[in-house]
């Protein structure tokens, strides 16, 4: 899954985004995102991220 912010369309696509390693081929759930991410372009939280 690729997950795209709501607010600037920054696309959070990497395991440096999320708080756990990811294994090839592993896709990013809604579980893997921390309660307290924040986008890196615009710094709203995980609430304005949408599965697309």
């Amino acid at each position: 899954m690729v997950w795209e912010c709501q607010a600037c369309s920054y696309i959070l696509e990497s395991k440096v985004d999320i708080k756990k390693e990811l294994l090839p081929g592993e896709e990013i759930t809604r579980e893997d995102i921390a309660d307290d991410w924040s986008c890196p372009v615009c710094g709203v939280g995980p609430e304005f991220l949408e599965e697309v």
